[in-house]
């Protein structure tokens, strides 16, 4: 995948996805493919409505997650509505033992260990774009030497898209540089 384009393809490429896939579901699948990493995740959260989550995360995690009322017990979730600049989720501190048994339960069911979160706020529109990722560390960090801007991009893009879908409030498209 990305470790034979230049970045300027790729990003093109990636962003060719997330504009021209008309399902957002398929379109986070797709972007996970492309980029060659475990889990693609997307969620919007608007005050006065219901989250707005696509995802590629097993099923039987999803379960699990809402059974063990993980949502608020997540601490890349709490990060995300508190960060306003993207984080490897190595860099979130676990505040107690719950937190980190979260993690290990996360990675007993396919999730990380590492992985890279983008909040997202605009105009009122708070988001979170996350890839998980469970090759070895060297791996990892080649990965987001080469993707980690384009991470950005796609995330700020597929954020406008999906405003745009629910709630009718499309922003201009950003150019690429």
């Amino acid at each position: 995948m990305t470790e034979n384009l230049p970045d300027k393809n790729v990003l093109s490429q990636a962003l060719a996805i997330v504009r021209d896939v008309p399902d957002t579901e398929l379109a986070i699948n797709r972007l996970r493919d492309f980029l060659g990493v475990d889990h693609v995740v997307y969620v919007l959260l608007k005050p006065g409505a219901a989250p707005y989550v696509r995802l590629t995360y097993p099923a039987a995690w999803i379960l699990r997650y809402l059974q063990r009322g993980y949502t608020t017990i997540d601490p890349i979730s709490r990060e995300g509505s508190k960060r306003s600049l993207p984080f490897k989720w190595s860099e979130v501190p676990l505040k107690d033992s719950a937190e980190a048994s979260f993690f290990e339960d996360a990675c007993s069911h396919g999730i990380g260990p590492r992985g890279y979160s983008v909040p997202l706020n605009e105009h009122g529109y708070k988001g979170i774009f996350s890839i998980s990722f469970s090759r070895s560390e060297q791996e990892w960090a080649d990965f987001l030497q080469s993707t980690q801007r384009i991470l950005i991009q796609i995330a700020e893009q597929l954020h406008r898209r999906v405003v745009g879908e629910i709630f009718g409030e499309v922003t201009a498209p950003r150019r690429l540089e």
